[in-house]
């Protein structure tokens, strides 16, 4: 299907054989050979936004045309990277598109091209490799731009050919006029809201095609002008808005994995996809339906203006209408923002079975930003990236890493090792540097120090990771065409993996924060205050995961987890234990705060004479051998480190391999969705949960706190129209709200085990194809949901009272 790149051009820079190769995979969707099993080039009945991206997903990965050599693959072992590493969770600039074209595009990047290569062939400019890069890059934009305008001019022919064949005289009109904007854009600028929709979604269809699988930015905002220009001229009506509006999301929609009859077929993951430099872990039936989109509405301009308009209010209603999960609808919310959009943003809640849209309180993410010293425009003007992290409107690049602190809680209960009950290992797995044995603690207060030196110990492991990875990413995965739309990229001529974005931002996520809480609120009562059990006797429950084959010792664990649970839990408006998830919250920030000085200081500093050794001895340490990265990648390189608690879709694979915790947890079990309660400890309502968040100070975590609400569908849209008010009064950072009825949900869960133990086929499934409630990070039909995943949903469900 696919050229080999790598092999017929090994001498070309990487950067243009990823061009090349993202021309090859655009000219392979338009085969009709191979469309005859992908069925990527055809137009469906009734279609009005037209081309398909072809299957493929976070979790199951996507064929894509190999460019790298095999010398290059094999070096890359070491580092767990490949041609399907791309990172994606970014956002580009489809205005710059909507507004030049990428003809525009190619001919600003050919008048660059030529004067780089009169200065090149200028005696002063063979002096450096500099220009030669931005040749290369700039040529590499035009083969990626030119194959995108190929891509649309195919579907104008397409639909051009099926104008003959059309009988329906209303159908046939829509074709003729299919074809036209087509072969108008993305190449030219758009002139209407059609046009413009459908620019927006090929150059978002030959991203995620070509694996930088990207978010959709502030909709509403881009596509304003084009609707009130249409509705001028009688171009258009509100209702055929709508219904444009409804044909994009569900192209969006196009490749959900409704069955998993079919998913070990299209499992292409391989050692190399990963999302940093370790080899990808993570669980790949829940993130079958992940595609790493969303799209933006409401908020504020960049002038602090509220931002709501009629694209809001036609969007939410489109999403309504469709009942699609992806993309995901964001929308902004602060303290001004109107009661209509509340009222239309519960609406669509109540009635479109998708768990959208996913609310944002800008009172804390901006606020959170302009902490982390980006400009006040830029953090009124964010987006979202592919899960829920907040990032820069087409300004920003984007990487994260995690801190498992349930890890970390294991480390300081046990001397920097985990809790395991192989002999073998002795103590247990080393993780961490030793620290001083639960056993030998006489306070609570030396249980919290230990944790906070292992949080700063895996937050420093977080962090310099986040640095090395731009000191590999340009080896394997550049991305010309995304960059030639991202900041000033294009004008400098430097692709994002040359460090060429205009901000760079650093994630550093916790998870397991309320378990985290929760443990530290059972020992505090039960160990220190109480003294009911004893340190040694803690560490053998939870090395043991609550289980022992002798039936006293069984008894004493049982009793031992029973209290666990029933102790003070996070979300519930308890003071101690809110106080518990505070303290961490802190922790987490602080750490990541001292890592950020770190970093500063071994890979940005330039040492002078006297303090060079030194430098370069703890870079090696860093395992970074180089000069200053500002040197490389340019005086105004930085990496911007934002903070945030969240597990995505991953809070199931997240408790794998964890011991049992204090918290009444066994082990292997989940840990808590996002930074929510844990799943089925919520006693007192979503008020007290609201009045948990509000201690926590979260207008300091700039890359997001997710909290996760699951809803019975007895609540009212005035129910939950209040409670998204209150969210932002409350200072919540993030929160998911799914409504559905309890009766089907468990019902669907009984059919879904029943496939699963094959006593049903997995066909039977179709008919509650409709239901979609929130993943972690995403939104996914409640029926591709793992059992654990369905399980601890259900356990979350809210009743009103």
């Amino acid at each position: 299907m696919f050229p080999e790149i790598g092999k017929d051009h090994p001498e070309k820079p990487v950067i243009i054989r990823r061009a090349l190769a993202f021309a090859a995979m655009l000219k392979a969707m338009t085969d009709t050979t191979n469309s005859v099993r992908t069925r990527s080039y055809l137009i469906e009945e009734g279609e009005l936004i037209v081309g398909n991206v072809p299957l493929g997903s976070v979790g199951l990965g996507k064929e894509f045309p190999r460019y790298m050599t095999v010398e290059e693959r094999r070096l890359a072992s070491v580092t767990s990277r490949d041609e399907e590493s791309m990172f994606g969770h970014n956002s580009p600039d489809f205005q710059r598109v909507l507004q030049k074209g990428l003809k525009g595009i190619i001919e600003y990047s050919q008048e660059r091209m030529s004067f780089l290569e009169i200065e090149l062939n200028h005696r002063l400019g063979r002096i450096g490799g500099g220009l030669r890069k931005k040749l290369q890059f700039y040529e590499s934009v035009i083969i990626c731009c030119e194959a995108v305008i190929e891509y649309a001019h195919d579907f104008a022919a397409l639909a051009n050919e099926m104008v003959f064949t059309e009988k329906n005289p209303t159908r046939k009109a829509e074709l003729l006029q299919i074809a036209d904007i087509c072969k108008k854009v993305p190449e030219n600028a758009a002139d209407t809201f059609h046009e413009a929709l459908q620019s927006i979604w090929f150059v978002h269809l030959a991203l995620h095609s070509t694996l930088d699988f990207v978010s959709l930015g502030r909709l509403d905002q881009i596509i304003q002008p084009y609707y009130e220009k249409s509705l001028a001229e009688n171009l258009i009506t509100r209702d055929k808005a709508i219904e444009l509006l409804e044909c994009f999301l569900i192209k969006g929609a196009g490749r959900l994995n409704m069955t998993p009859e079919f998913l070990l077929q299209q499992d292409h993951l391989d050692f190399g996809t990963g999302l940093g430099t370790s080899p990808v872990f993570l669980d790949q039936v829940a993130s079958a339906n992940n595609f790493l989109q969303n799209l933006v509405l409401g908020g504020q301009t960049r002038e602090g203006l509220d931002a709501t308009n009629d694209c809001t209010y036609l969007i939410l209603e489109a999403s309504g209408n469709a009942g699609v999960p992806t993309p995901t609808v964001v929308v902004r919310l602060h303290a001004r923002s109107p009661q209509a959009l509340l009222d239309k943003a519960a609406d669509t809640l109540k009635r479109g079975n998708a768990g959208l849209p996913i609310i944002y309180n800008d009172e804390s993410i901006v606020q959170a930003f302009e902490m982390d010293k980006i400009p006040r425009a830029e953090a009124l003007d964010y987006v979202v990236d592919g899960c829920w992290e907040p990032i820069l409107n087409g300004k920003s690049d984007w990487t994260f890493g995690m801190v498992n602190l349930l890890t970390a809680m294991e480390c300081a209960l046990n001397g920097g090792a985990l809790l395991s009950n192989n002999p073998s290992l002795l103590k247990g797995q080393k993780k961490s540097y030793g620290t001083k044995s639960f056993s030998e603690m006489k306070h609570f207060d030396e249980l919290l120090d230990a944790l906070k030196f292992h949080i700063g110990f895996f937050t420093d492991m977080v962090g310099l990771g986040i640095f090395k990875f731009y000191t590999i990413d340009a080896s394997v995965t550049p991305t010309p065409f995304f960059s030639a739309l991202l900041g000033d990229c294009l004008v400098k001529g430097i692709d994002k993996t040359w460090g060429g974005a205009d901000y760079i931002l650093g994630g550093i996520i916790s998870t397991a924060a309320p378990n985290c809480a929760n443990a530290l609120m059972s020992i505090k009562k039960y160990v220190f205050d109480e003294k009911k059990y004893s340190p040694e006797q803690v560490i053998f429950a939870l090395k043991k995961g609550f289980k022992d084959k002798d039936a006293s010792i069984q008894a004493d664990l049982e009793k031992m987890q029973a209290d666990f649970i029933k102790s003070p839990k996070y979300g519930n408006d308890i003071e101690e234990v809110d106080a518990l998830m505070r303290w961490l919250m802190d922790q987490c920030y602080k750490a990541a705060q001292k890592t950020k000085l770190l970093c500063e200081r071994i890979f940005l500093s330039k040492p002078d004479e006297n303090d060079i050794d030194r430098i370069d001895s703890l870079r090696n340490l860093a395992g970074y051998s180089g000069c200053s990265m500002k040197e490389q990648f340019g005086e105004n390189f930085d990496i911007h480190f934002t903070t945030g608690s969240g597990t995505f879709g991953q809070y199931v694979a997240m408790g794998w391999g964890v011991a049992a915790s204090a918290d009444g947890r066994n082990s292997n079990a989940p840990i808590a969705p996002n930074c929510s309660p844990v799943s089925g400890t919520v006693n007192n309502g979503i008020g007290h949960i609201f009045s948990s968040i509000k201690k926590l100070d979260l207008g300091r975590f700039a890359a997001g706190v997710m909290t996760d609400i699951c809803l019975d569908s007895t609540h009212s849209e005035s129910d939950i129209s209040r409670l998204l008010r209150s969210f932002v009064s409350n200072g919540g950072s993030l929160m998911s709200v799914s409504v559905a009825d309890v009766i089907t949900i468990q019902q669907v869960k009984a059919l879904c085990d029943e496939v699963r133990a094959g006593k049903r086929q997995p066909s039977e499934l179709n008919q509650y194809s409709w239901l979609s409630v929130r993943v972690g990070g995403w939104n996914a039909p409640f029926i591709t949901f793992s059992a654990d995943q369905q399980s601890d949903y259900i356990n979350r469900i809210i009743r009103s009272r």
